[in-house]
C-alpha cells in the first residue's frame, strides 16, 4: 500500500476546531509569510489524495514559490504540530503532567525549589488519581533534586525510597506491557491455532508465572494488561466463554476506575467492542440493545469524540456484518453493505488497516454469496494489492481461496491454474499450507484443466467428500470460519444459488 505524504495525513487528521485554532496560531508564529504557509495548508488539505505535481501547478498559478517546497511543507508540518499542542494543552491528565513538568524544570534552573515542590505535588496527586504510573518516576525524580536544594532532607530520605518502590511497580508493569505486545504478535502470526503446535506455542505461553494469577501483577494497569493477555489466549483457542469471561473481568477493572476510562476512552470502547462481538449470536432484540450502548458511548467522553465515534461506526458496521454472515441472512447482508460502505469513506483517514481489510473481506463474500461476481473481486483486487501482508495474514490468506471461487464463477477457467498457483506458494511462504486450503486449490487447479463447467461436477462430489473427511479435524474445521466451502461445493452439485445452500 503506497504510504501517504506525511503534511497530507496530519492535516486530513484535523477536526475543524484544530483547523480553526490552526489559523488563529498561524497568525501569531509566521509574521510575514503567514499567508504562503496557511496557502500551503489550505491546498493540501482540499486535496483527497496527495498529488504533489498538483500542488506545485497549484502554488505556481498563484506566485508563489516551490523551490523550496519540501523544506515549506516540514516546517508547516511541525508548525500544525505545535497549534495542536497548544490546542490540546491540558486536555488530559497525561498532558497536564507533561506540561507541569517542563514548568518545574524551568523553575528549577531559576532556583526557585519551593515552586518547583508545589507543583511536583499535584502532578503526584493527579497521576495517582488517574493511575499514571510510567509518569511516576519523573515526577519523583524531581522531586528529589528539589528537595535536596530546599534542605529537607527527611523528606529526601522518604522521597527516594518511594522512588526505589515506584520503580518496582514499574519493572512489573514493564513485563506486563512486554507480555502484552508479544501475545499481539503471537495472535497476529497465529490467529487461531490450526495445529498442536500453534496449539503448544500458545499454551506455552500462558503458562508463564507472570501469567497465572492477576494478584501477580502490581497495578491497574498491569492488571488491565493480564485480562488482555488471556482475552486473546481464548481467542485465538477458540474458546469463546472463556474469552467472554476474561473481557468481562477487564470490563470490571476498568469500570471501578472511572477516571481510568475518561483518561483512555478507546482502551474501554475496545473491551465494549469485544463484548459486543463475542454477544453477536444473541437474538435480535438483546443485540440490537447491546448495540445501542456501545454506540452511546461517545456522548460520555469530551475528548477524541469525532476519532471514537469513527470507531463505534466502524465497529458497528464490522460486527452487524459479520452477525449477518455467520447467521447466513445474506440479502440483509447485501442490503447493509451500501451503508458499512458510507461509514467506511467518511471515516477512511480514522480507520485502522485492520478495520479496512475486515470490512472488505466481508463485502466481497457477501457479494460472492449474492452472485455480485464482478463486486466481489473488486474487493478481493483490493485485499490483495492494497494491503501490507502483516495486516490480518489469515484474511489475507482466505482471500486467495475466494479469489479461485469469484474467477470460477465468472467462468475465467483458464486463468484459474495461475491464481492456484499463486494462492499455493503464497500459503507456503507464510507458513499456511492447511489441508483445508491446500485441498481446495488443489481441486482447482483440476477445474482450470477442463474448459467444459458441465464436466466439473463429479470434482465437486469428489472435493465434498474428501473435504468432509479433512474437517473431521477440529483444527481445520476452522477454516470453514472464513468460508463456508461445503455449501459452496454442494450449491454446484444441486446447481443451485449459494443462498439456498448456506442457511
Amino acid at each position: 500500500m503506497k504510504k501517504d505524504d506525511k503534511l497530507h495525513g496530519l492535516i486530513q487528521s484535523m477536526s475543524m476546531s484544530e483547523k480553526r485554532y490552526f489559523s488563529l496560531f498561524a497568525q501569531r508564529h509566521t509574521i510575514g509569510q503567514r499567508n504562503n504557509y496557511f496557502r500551503l495548508f489550505e491546498l493540501v488539505e482540499q486535496m483527497p489524495q496527495y498529488d504533489n505535481e498538483l500542488l506545485t501547478q497549484k502554488l505556481q498559478e498563484e506566485g508563489l514559490s516551490v523551490r523550496h517546497l519540501s523544506s515549506d511543507k516540514n516546517y508547516l508540518y511541525h508548525l500544525i504540530l505545535k497549534s495542536l499542542g497548544a490546542f490540546h494543552a491540558g486536555k488530559s491528565a497525561g498532558l497536564k503532567i507533561k506540561e507541569w513538568l517542563i514548568q518545574v524544570e524551568i523553575l528549577y534552573e531559576k532556583g526557585l525549589y519551593e515552586q518547583c515542590l508545589l507543583l511536583l505535588k499535584k502532578a503526584t496527586q493527579l497521576a495517582d488519581k488517574f493511575d499514571l504510573f510510567s509518569l511516576k518516576p519523573e515526577i519523583t525524580r524531581w522531586a528529589s533534586k528539589a528537595h535536596g536544594h530546599s534542605g529537607h532532607l527527611a523528606t529526601l530520605n522518604a522521597t527516594l525510597a518511594e522512588a526505589r518502590n515506584q520503580l518496582d511497580i514499574l519493572d512489573n508493569l514493564f513485563l506486563y506491557q512486554d507480555l502484552y505486545y508479544r501475545m499481539i504478535a503471537l495472535r497476529q502470526s497465529i490467529d487461531k491455532a490450526r495445529d498442536m503446535n500453534s496449539l503448544a506455542e500458545l499454551n506455552a505461553f500462558i503458562s508463564q508465572p507472570a501469567l497465572r494469577d492477576v494478584s501477580s501483577a502490581r497495578s491497574f494497569q498491569a492488571r488491565v494488561y493480564f485480562w488482555r493477555v488471556h482475552a486473546m489466549y481464548y481467542y485465538a483457542t477458540d474458546a469463546p466463554q472463556k474469552e467472554l469471561h476474561a473481557i468481562e473481568h477487564l470490563q470490571q477493572l476498568m469500570e471501578s476506575a472511572p477516571n481510568y476510562i475518561k483518561e483512555f476512552p478507546f482502551d474501554y470502547l475496545v473491551t465494549l467492542s469485544r463484548i459486543l462481538h463475542l454477544k453477536r449470536h444473541r437474538d435480535d432484540e438483546e443485540f440490537n440493545k447491546l448495540l445501542a450502548h456501545f454506540r452511546a458511548f461517545p456522548a460520555q467522553i469530551k475528548k477524541a469524540r469525532r476519532k471514537l465515534e469513527s470507531q463505534v461506526e466502524a465497529i458497528s458496521a464490522n460486527i452487524s456484518l459479520s452477525r449477518l454472515i455467520e447467521q447466513k441472512r445474506w440479502k440483509e447482508a447485501l442490503e447493509l453493505t451500501a451503508h458499512t460502505r458510507e461509514v467506511f469513506a467518511e471515516y477512511d483517514r480514522l480507520l485502522n488497516q485492520a478495520q479496512k481489510i475486515s470490512h472488505a473481506y466481508m463485502l466481497a463474500y457477501i457479494f460472492l454469496a449474492n452472485g455480485r461476481f464482478r463486486d466481489a473481486l473488486v474487493q478481493v483486487n483490493h485485499i490483495m494489492n492494497d494491503f501490507e501482508a502483516d495486516v490480518r495474514p489469515e484474511l489475507q490468506a482466505f482471500t486467495r481461496i475466494l479469489n479461485l471461487v469469484v474467477h470460477y464463477e465468472l467462468k475465467n477457467f483458464r486463468l484459474l491454474h495461475y491464481a492456484a498457483e499463486s494462492a499455493l506458494r503464497y500459503l507456503r511462504k507464510k507458513g499456511r499450507q492447511f489441508k483445508f486450503e491446500s485441498h481446495i486449490i488443489r481441486y482447482f487447479k483440476k477445474f482450470s484443466r477442463i474448459d467444459d463447467e458441465a464436466q466439473h461436477r463429479p470434482l465437486f462430489e469428489a472435493c465434498r467428500k474428501e473435504l468432509e473427511e479433512i474437517l473431521q479435524d477440529e483444527f481445520e474445521r476452522k477454516g470453514l470460519e472464513y468460508f463456508d466451502m461445503v455449501a459452496w461445493l454442494e450449491a454446484h452439485i444441486q446447481q443451485v444459488p449459494f443462498t439456498d445452500v448456506a442457511v
